[in-house]
C-alpha cells in the first residue's frame, strides 16, 4: 500500500483506517477462501481430476495401440518372413526355428505377449509359445478378420497362468506386393493396460477399469475380473464424451465417471470406454480439510490484522528511513535511479524534492562521464583494429593451402586458395572503385567456394564484353546479386540450376545482368526480398549504395516470374577510372 497518501492524515486517522481496513480484508478472505475452495473440490473431483485422468489413460492407450500397429505394419512388409513361409524345401520345426529367429531380432516390445502367424494352409506359428493357440483360434475369428479385409479385429479375451491377453487379429497381407500369407494374431498384455491406468491416477481412492461395448472388463484393478461382464448399464450414462453419475454400488455411493473412446482410439477401431470409481466418502474428507483450513485462515487473518496496525505506526518513520537510504546508497551503487514524490506538502517532503534534485544532477554528471569514457574506448579500439595487418590473413590462408596441397587435400586447397583471392580482392584492395574483371575475379572465388558447398546443384556462366573488362565499378556490387541467386533462386529448386553473368555498353553506362532460372518470386515480394537476407549485402542496400553513387536514375531493375527465374540489371556510369 501507498504510504503516501495515508501521511495526508493524523496518527489517530491512520490507525482507524488499518484497523477497519484489516476487519474488512479479515471478513472478505473467509467469503472469498470458502468460496474458492468449495469450488476448487467440486472442480477436482467431481469433473476437471477425472476427466484429466481419462484423457491421459486414453492418450496412453493410443500410443500403445500405435507401436502395436508399427510393429504389425513391419511384420507385414517382412519379405524374409513371407519367403519363409512359403518355402516348401523346409519343415515346420525349420519354418518355425527360422521364424522365431526373425522376431528376435526385431525387438519386440513386452507389452505383446505373443505372435501367432495362421497361414492359409492351417499352419500355426507362434512366438513366445506362452499362450496355447488353441484357446482362441476359431473358424469364427478367422472368418471376422477375413470379413474386415485389412483392418484389425479384436479376438477374445484369453487367460493363461494368471495372465491376461487381448487377441488382436488381422490379414497378412503385403499391400505393396499383393502377397497374402494367412492371419496375424498379436496378444496384448492386459497388464500393460493395468499399468497406463495406475500412472494415470494420482490417488489409488479411484479405481478406473476399461470396458467393451459389450460392458466387457478389457482392465480392472484386479486382473481376475477381466473379462468378466458387468451387468449394470453403465454405458447408457455415456452420452457426452465424459460424463458422471452418482451410483450405489455394494451399500456405498460413488462417483461414477464415464469417458467414451476418443477419436485417435476410434480412428483403430478401439472402442473401449473409460470408466472411474470415487468413493463420496472421500469427498467428506475433502470438506473436512476445508474447515481446517478455514480455521487457519481466520487465524492468520487476525495476525494480518495486528500487522496492519502495526503498519500505521510504521508510516510515520518509514519516509525518514527511506530517506536515509537513498542518501546512504549515493556512491554505493553505479547508477541511483530517481523516484518520484506525490505532492504531500509536509518537511519530508520538502528534503525528498532536494534530495532528487541532487540526484538528478549526479546521474547526469556521472552519465556524460561514461559517455565521454565509451566514447574513448570505441576510439582505442578502433585505432587497434586498424593496425591489424592484411597480409597475416592472406599469408595464413596461404600456408593452409599448401599444407592441404602436401596432405594431398584438393578440395581443401581449392576451397582456401579461392577464400584467400576472394579476400585478397575484397580487402587487400583499398579502393572504393575495382575494374570489372577484379569483380569478376571476385565472384568466380566466391562461386568456387559454393561449389564445394553445394556440388552439382549449379553453373555459371559468363559472357562479359572485352570492352568493358576495364571499366571501373564499386567494390562488392555483382557478387552479392550473385549470391543472391544461389540462396534464394537456386538452392531452393531440385533441379540444377543456371546462373548466366553478362556485360555491355550501352549508350554512356554500363550494363550488367544476372539472371538465373530458379524458383523466382512474386512482385508482391519484391520489398520483403529486397531487404538484408540471411547472407550477403541484401539487394536493398546494393541499390542504395549504386543510387547514392551515381544518381537516382541508376541501381538495381529486378524482374522475376514465379517458378521461372529471376533477372537483375544493374545499371551505371561507364567510366574506366
Amino acid at each position: 500500500m501507498n504510504t503516501n497518501f495515508l501521511r495526508r492524515f493524523k496518527l489517530k486517522s491512520r490507525i482507524t483506517f488499518f484497523l477497519v481496513l484489516g476487519i474488512v480484508i479479515f471478513t472478505f478472505t473467509i467469503i472469498y477462501f470458502s468460496r474458492v475452495f468449495s469450488e476448487f473440490i467440486i472442480q477436482k473431483y467431481y469433473y476437471k481430476h477425472l476427466k484429466d485422468i481419462h484423457s491421459d489413460i486414453q492418450e496412453g492407450i493410443y500410443l500403445l495401440l500405435t507401436n502395436i500397429n508399427l510393429t504389425s505394419v513391419r511384420l507385414l512388409q517382412n519379405q524374409d518372413i513371407y519367403d519363409l513361409l512359403s518355402n516348401t524345401n523346409l519343415s515346420y520345426n525349420e519354418k518355425e526355428k527360422k521364424l522365431t529367429t526373425y522376431l528376435n531380432t526385431m525387438g519386440i516390445n513386452d507389452y505383446i505377449g505373443d505372435i501367432v502367424i495362421v497361414t492359409k494352409k492351417g499352419e500355426v506359428f507362434n512366438f513366445n509359445t506362452k499362450v496355447n493357440p488353441s484357446l482362441f483360434i476359431t473358424k469364427e475369428l478367422l472368418s471376422h478378420i477375413e470379413d474386415r479385409r485389412n483392418l484389425f479385429v479384436w479376438g477374445p479375451i484369453v487367460k493363461d497362468n494368471g495372465n491376461n491377453y487381448i487377441v488382436l487379429g488381422k490379414r497378412y497381407y503385403n499391400f505393396y506386393t499383393g502377397q497374402y500369407l494367412g492371419y496375424l494374431l498379436m496378444l496384448i498384455d492386459e497388464n500393460s493396460i493395468a499399468i497406463i491406468c495406475n500412472k494415470s491416477k494420482s490417488s489409488d481412492i479411484v479405481s478406473t477399469l476399461v470396458i467393451d461395448q459389450q460392458n466387457k472388463i478389457i482392465s480392472h484393478p484386479e486382473s481376475k475380473y477381466v473379462g468378466n461382464i458387468i451387468f449394470e448399464n453403465w454405458l447408457s450414462d455415456a452420452k457426452k464424451e465424459f460424463s458422471y453419475s452418482l451410483r450405489t454400488i455394494n451399500e456405498g455411493q460413488f462417483l461414477v465417471a464415464i469417458s467414451k473412446p476418443s477419436e485417435n482410439l476410434e480412428r483403430l477401431n478401439c472402442k473401449w470406454f473409460i470408466i472411474s470409481l470415487l468413493p463420496l466418502s472421500n469427498l467428506k474428507n475433502q470438506l473436512t480439510k476445508i474447515n481446517i483450513i478455514i480455521i487457519w485462515l481466520v487465524f492468520f487473518t487476525l495476525i494480518l490484522c495486528v500487522v496492519i496496525a502495526i503498519k500505521a505506526a510504521s508510516s510515520l518513520t518509514n519516509p525518514i528511513r527511506f530517506l536515509l537510504n537513498r542518501i546512504n546508497s549515493i556512491g554505493q551503487t553505479k547508477n541511483v535511479k530517481p523516484y518520484i514524490y506525490k505532492n504531500l506538502h509536509d518537511e519530508i517532503w520538502e528534503l525528498e524534492l532536494a534530495f532528487e534534485e541532487m540526484t538528478k544532477r549526479i546521474s547526469n554528471l556521472v552519465e556524460t562521464i561514461n559517455h565521454d569514457m565509451e566514447k574513448q574506448r570505441e576510439l582505442e579500439l578502433i585505432a587497434l583494429q586498424s593496425q591489424i595487418n592484411p597480409h597475416f590473413l592472406y599469408n595464413t590462408l596461404d600456408a593452409i593451402a599448401w599444407i592441404a596441397k602436401i596432405k594431398k587435400q584438393p578440395e581443401i586447397e581449392n576451397i582456401v586458395m579461392a577464400l584467400a583471392k576472394f579476400y585478397r580482392i575484397s580487402l587487400h584492395r583499398g579502393e572504393k572503385y575495382i575494374r570489372l574483371s577484379d569483380e569478376i575475379e571476385l565472384v568466380k572465388n566466391f562461386v568456387a567456394i559454393e561449389k564445394i558447398r553445394f556440388p552439382n546443384k549449379f553453373d555459371i556462366e559468363f559472357e562479359i564484353a572485352p570492352e568493358t573488362t576495364d571499366m571501373k565499378i564499386l567494390k562488392f556490387t555483382v557478387q552479392p546479386l550473385v549470391e543472391n541467386s544461389i540462396k534464394h533462386g537456386i538452392l531452393p529448386k531440385k533441379e540444377k540450376g543456371l546462373i548466366v553473368v553478362k556485360s555491355m555498353l550501352v549508350n554512356e553506362d554500363l550494363h550488367i545482368e544476372v539472371s538465373d532460372n530458379g524458383v523466382g518470386f512474386d512482385p508482391s515480394e519484391l520489398d520483403n526480398l529486397s531487404k538484408n537476407g540471411k547472407g550477403g549485402y541484401g539487394l536493398k542496400n546494393v541499390d542504395e549504395r549504386l543510387k547514392i553513387e551515381y544518381g537516382k536514375e541508376y541501381g538495381l531493375f529486378i524482374s522475376s516470374e514465379k517458378n521461372k527465374g529471376t533477372t537483375i540489371l544493374i545499371k551505371v556510369k561507364a567510366r574506366n577510372e
